[in-house]
């Protein structure tokens, strides 16, 4: 595995240049034998609401941005694991029970859907402060 670059190592680079600052990144990363996981994130990004993945977002901001999508991704994906469970345990019994978990999944599946975990503060870093509801 590639190791990643020394920041400390690097020329500063001016925080009012978001486009210069990323290109230096995609070089550094480069470099570094990254270009296959640069690819795979920049092609994981599929809208541009998520705005703390585009060039402008402030450090903190990406981070938070990437620890949301990741924890809503594993989230997502462990209810539809639980969604096949409850359709199986339906099939095999109809019970009310199995009846009443398959409706439970459905109806947190929903509730995901367009979900954005609200974060106190974030944003703020980037110019584009939001609060928590």
């Amino acid at each position: 595995m590639p190791s990643i670059p020394a920041t400390s190592q690097q020329t500063p680079l001016d925080p009012s240049e978001p486009a210069e600052q990323a290109e230096k990144m995609r070089s550094d990363l480069a470099q570094s034998g990254f270009s296959q996981s640069l690819q795979r994130v920049e092609s994981a990004i599929t809208t541009s609401a998520v705005w703390g993945a585009q060039a402008g977002a402030a450090r903190e901001d990406v981070l938070s941005t990437w620890r949301q999508l990741v924890s809503l991704h594993r989230q997502w994906h462990s209810l539809l694991r639980e969604l096949k469970d409850a359709e199986l345990a339906l099939g095999e019994e109809a019970s009310e029970a199995n009846l009443a978990w398959l409706r439970d999944v459905k109806a947190r599946l929903s509730e995901m859907d367009g979900t954005e975990a609200l974060i106190e503060g974030f944003g703020e870093s980037s110019g584009r402060l939001q609060r928590s509801v």
